[in-house]
């Protein structure tokens, strides 16, 4: 695992206040949460990207959750950490281009398309029937939904882990848990693997390389079934609420 740089390190300790030093000791005990979210995020993120750049804006959200951590609230500072942390690095990554608008443009047609076929055929189409329909190859199909995976993904996360929960409307929260309910009920409705996938991913908090090790398979290929999950559950929400997560 890569450390921080110094620099890195001198930026978020000019940014904490000198007198707060048991939030210090909050930072200092999880810096690994910068690099456990830029872990889970790699299989998505460019190549050309400054990995130091990113550690440098993950910290600087760990400093900001620690500057605002409410101990009062019923929530872990670790969980509301990565939430900022991450919060912070998908803002870095929207600011370099990253879910441009030409490509949102694109998904929804994919998402349109797919929610179509699904009405046609009395079931979800195959990748391979999507591409086909869509007039692309699998190649470029494949493209597109890795380049907006990690919104997904976001989204899915968010998904009642909200820390600003609590100031949401009681009507803004029976939506939030009529569209948990039905993420739940289109889950069960996934293959064994990929429900597997899933909940290894999101619940026991591992990496796709790991995933990958444990079926015994290659890291592009659970990836790939990550990422087709993904847009099947996206294109879901989006048909019968409009949007995925607030």
């Amino acid at each position: 695992m890569q450390q921080p740089s110094s620099r890195a390190i001198d930026q978020y300790r000019q940014a904490m206040p000198g007198e707060l030093v048991d939030r210090e000791k909050l930072v200092t005990e999880n810096i690994g949460l910068v690099h456990h979210v830029l872990g889970k995020l790699s299989s998505y993120l460019p190549p050309n990207l400054d990995y130091e750049d990113l550690v440098q804006q993950g910290l600087m959200g760990l400093v900001e959750a620690a500057n605002l951590y409410d101990t009062s609230k019923d929530i872990r500072f670790s969980t509301y950490a990565y939430i900022r942390v991450r919060g912070a690095i998908i803002d870095v990554l929207r600011s370099q281009g990253w879910g441009s608008r030409s490509g949102a443009v694109k998904t929804t047609l994919f998402e349109e398309t797919f929610n179509d076929m699904s009405k046609q055929l009395g079931r979800e189409p195959t990748m391979e029937e999507l591409a086909e329909a869509l007039g692309i190859d699998m190649d470029e199909l494949q493209y597109v939904l890795s380049t907006k995976a990690l919104p997904y993904c976001v989204s899915l996360e968010s998904m009642g882990t909200d820390p600003k929960k609590e100031q949401l409307t009681a009507h803004d929260q029976m939506e939030l848990e009529e569209e948990k309910n039905f993420l739940i009920e289109t889950i069960n409705q996934l293959t064994e693997q990929e429900r597997l996938v899933l909940t290894l991913y999101y619940y026991e908090d591992l990496r796709l390389k790991e995933i990958a090790s444990i079926f015994g398979v290659t890291e592009s290929r659970i990836s790939q079934i990550h990422r087709e999950v993904i847009f099947k559950l996206k294109a879901k929400m989006k048909a019968k609420f409009g949007h995925i997560g607030r």
